[in-house]
């Protein structure tokens, strides 16, 4: 079929002695012919059979597949395969418990933590309590402070310092009763566990709630590698049985966290002057984000006599005073980061701000869509990062929830929240030869034996269209991203590329 938009026409000058009639006439034979009219390019027909001719492709042979594209506009299906079948959304999971925030929050909301004092000051000196109140806020990360996230904690100090507190006789406490602390998921596989990607969450959370440990080869083979914490994050003990080789490159490292999440082992060999790094989860984000606190407040001069303690009673906040409010950053930039990236951490953070809890927050996303009128069949949520391998979703359930997004005030938020082929994000290195890849916002999902990719595209008339393109049981990662390459090249085409 020839696409030809009679829009196109329009750039045309009418000669003299050209009638309407004729220009008339002109648009009935184009419709009649099936041409789209007025900048609608996307052909259906020849978008439809050539998707058929993939969805049997040797490069997903044996896989799971489902693929729905979606006119948001009015929620209709243009083109769907296998789209009700029930899957796996790894870090599509993110796609909802975004949604899910912007629909509670809106995207202006800050999460506040408060600093206040239990006790009275006199002469430099709280003769009480330091508290401070967990507000869920994830952003004290590289991500929102690339000079590290002790920077907020300096910010604190001066500020203390600013109303005469030098010093604490009492303890620092951290008032966690906002949601509780979970170490980590139950539902997550175990050999994730120990490292950064799979953190634990609470009310209050540092540096992504993981310590990363930067690595480097010796000068030297046979010699021990070198490693330290980045930033000086000095919150395991740590082991390094790291060794050099003289081949270049990684020879396979790994680490290993003790059941109480103290100690860390790094294992393995680097090649000679290789850098490399590894991050390890930690367990107790409050435990980690206030003994880095109390690290920081006394490198800037401000000393704590007393424990460092955690308080889980609300009842806590009754006799505080506050001294000031800490705002994080708005929600527009955390999802920036939690999409591009696919950051676990401030997914799970946000799943347990939205419901106070993972359980709650978990049913509170499901409410919201089916208050929405989209479908909750096939529809389970375990959790809001992805890496639950229970969580579960169909194309077309995905795709609905797009198109609902795409009605929302928020959207245009939404959508710039998502990679950008080649430019940005989980998608910076994917799809650098597409043709009308910058018609193309994605968010990618991956798990073991798992590729998924969802968002939305831009056809040439500036229509915009949900996919989803979700493939599970995966023998061959890289063929299946070949094949959603494939998926989305076909897409551009068929839509006025």
């Amino acid at each position: 079929m020839t696409k030809f938009s009679i829009s196109r026409l329009m750039h045309f000058r009418l000669r003299k002695g050209y009638s309407v009639k004729l220009l008339l006439l002109v648009f009935a034979c184009f419709s009649l012919a099936g041409v789209p009219l007025w900048g609608q390019v996307l052909d259906t027909q020849g978008l439809k059979s050539a998707l058929d001719g993939l969805m049997d492709s040797s490069l997903v042979n044996g896989a799971s597949v489902a693929v729905a594209f979606y006119a948001p506009e009015d929620s209709s299906l243009i083109y769907g395969y296998g789209a009700g079948k029930e899957l796996m959304p790894a870090s599509l999971q993110k796609l909802y418990t975004g949604i899910g925030a912007l629909e509670t929050y809106g995207p202006g909301h800050r999460f506040q933590t408060e600093i206040g004092i239990r006790g009275e000051v006199r002469d430099g000196v709280l003769e009480g309590d330091l508290v401070i109140k967990g507000g869920g806020d994830p952003t004290w990360m590289e991500a929102f402070y690339p000079e590290g996230p002790h920077r907020v904690f300096e910010m604190w100090a001066d500020s203390l310092k600013a109303r005469d507190i030098r010093r604490v006789r009492g303890n620092l406490v951290g008032d966690i009763s906002l949601y509780p602390t979970y170490p980590y998921n139950p539902s997550w596989e175990a050999h994730n566990l120990p490292y950064g990607f799979s953190p634990g969450v609470g009310a209050l959370s540092f540096n992504a709630n993981m310590v990363r440990f930067v690595l480097k080869g010796s000068s030297q083979a046979g010699e021990k590698a070198r490693a330290y914490p980045r930033h000086g994050y000095n919150y395991f003990e740590l082991d390094n049985q790291i060794t050099t080789v003289a081949e270049k490159g990684s020879a396979g490292i790994w680490l290993q966290v003790s059941e109480d999440n103290s100690r860390v082992t790094l294992k393995g060999k680097l090649g000679v002057d290789t850098p490399e790094y590894l991050t390890a989860a930690v367990r107790n984000p409050p435990l980690f984000t206030l003994r880095m606190l109390r690290n920081t407040l006394s490198e800037k001069g401000l000393s704590i006599s007393g424990k460092t303690v955690l308080e889980e009673d609300p009842a806590i906040h009754d006799s505080l005073e506050t001294l000031f409010v800490f705002d994080s950053f708005p929600l527009s930039d955390i999802l920036g980061v939690m999409l591009k990236t696919s950051s676990n951490m401030i997914a799970e953070n946000l799943l347990c701000n939205i419901g106070a809890g993972v359980e709650n927050g978990a049913v509170r996303v499901e409410e919201l869509l089916a208050a929405k009128g989209i479908p909750g069949e096939g529809f389970n949520v375990i959790d809001g990062s992805g890496l639950a391998r229970q969580n579960s979703c169909s194309a077309s359930h995905l795709g609905l929830t797009l198109s609902h997004a795409y009605h929302q005030d928020w959207f245009d938020i939404f959508l710039n929240s998502l990679a950008l082929p080649g430019e940005d994000g989980t998608l910076r290195s994917r799809f650098t030869e597409l043709k009308g890849k910058g018609r193309l916002y994605g968010k990618t999902g991956y798990l073991r034996d798992v590729s998924n990719l969802a968002g939305y595209l831009r056809a040439q008339d500036g229509e915009l269209y949900a996919f989803v393109i979700i493939c599970n049981n995966v023998s061959n990662v890289a063929n299946a991203k070949k094949w959603q390459a494939s998926v989305c090249d076909t897409l551009l085409r068929y839509s006025g590329d």
